[in-house]
């Protein structure tokens, strides 16, 4: 939906973005109330699911995954499945994942 008022601000400019993907190419990801994971994937397929590469995730992607739990200061078994998880937990992978796709993490 197109703003009918008001203004958006980053870094001190103002900014209109067309798409979803021009605010994300900034850095800003959107968190949905509707958590839009896959629940029959586990918590680290979902966190680098929109990554190019191989499908099953490698020995990088832990390390990937590991320095973003630091980061973040959050501790969730990347094995666990999604589905399973409570709500709170399914928001904070969410989160996340929204997280991974801001920048390169380092591993």
């Amino acid at each position: 939906m197109r703003p009918r008022g008001g203004t958006i601000a980053w870094r001190g400019e103002p900014v209109a973005f067309k798409t979803p993907a021009e605010a994300n190419a900034l850095g800003i990801a959107t968190i949905h109330q509707h958590i839009p994971l896959v629940p029959t994937l586990s918590v680290l397929e979902n966190i680098f699911l929109g990554r190019r590469g191989v499908w099953r995730r490698d020995l990088k992607d832990r390390g990937r995954f590991a320095a973003l739990c630091e980061e973040v200061g959050y501790s969730i078994d990347g094995d666990e499945i999604v589905g399973d998880l409570p709500i709170g937990r399914r928001q904070m992978v969410a989160i996340m994942q929204a997280l991974s796709g801001r920048r390169p993490i380092s591993s």
